[in-house]
């Protein structure tokens, strides 16, 4: 006799039709804040947080700089956040010590987000006691143009229903 396990398996699937939405490319708003007092006056450390907040996609890289050059000594992150609005949220951090701090070197923060060809720096220092932060140099390289009809294939769902 034959065995259930010869025959052959059949399986009703439906079938899914899928067209290409266009997802609009979001660049980062950038915030660079400066570490709180209360951090500075009583412990040995003091760290930055440079929050990223609006983008889409979820394609983000985050360098630190001290006067200048780069630094990764201390750093941190949250994970980014899917936000209501569809965009994405996120914080990094650069930890230092007080000293370097309080003395005055200029610390900051850029961000690059490929999908909208964008390069954000903001920058921050201690003086005298009191905070200067600076900013904006927005470097935005060509964007896309997408013609009606024609659909490049970075920043796009796909967008399916079942038939």
């Amino acid at each position: 006799g034959s065995r259930k396990w010869d025959r052959p398996l059949r399986k009703r699937v439906s079938h899914l039709l899928c067209s290409s939405v266009p997802v609009e490319t979001k660049s980062p708003k950038v915030r660079l804040l400066p570490p709180a007092l209360e951090e500075t006056k009583h412990s040995h450390t003091a760290t930055l947080e440079c929050v990223l907040s609006g983008f889409y996609p979820d394609l983000i890289n985050v360098t630190w700089e001290k006067d200048g050059a780069p630094i990764s000594s201390t750093t941190s992150a949250t994970p980014t956040a899917l936000e209501q609005g569809r965009t994405f949220s996120a914080s990094h951090f650069l930890t230092v010590s007080s000293e370097d701090w309080k003395k005055g070197s200029v610390f900051g923060c850029t961000v690059s987000h490929p999908p909208s060809n964008t390069s954000i720096s903001r920058e921050v220092k201690s003086f005298q006691g009191t905070v200067l932060g600076f900013t904006l140099m927005i470097t935005s390289l060509t964007r896309h143009k997408i013609e009606p009809g024609k659909f490049s294939t970075e920043g796009q769902a796909l967008q399916c229903v079942s038939e």
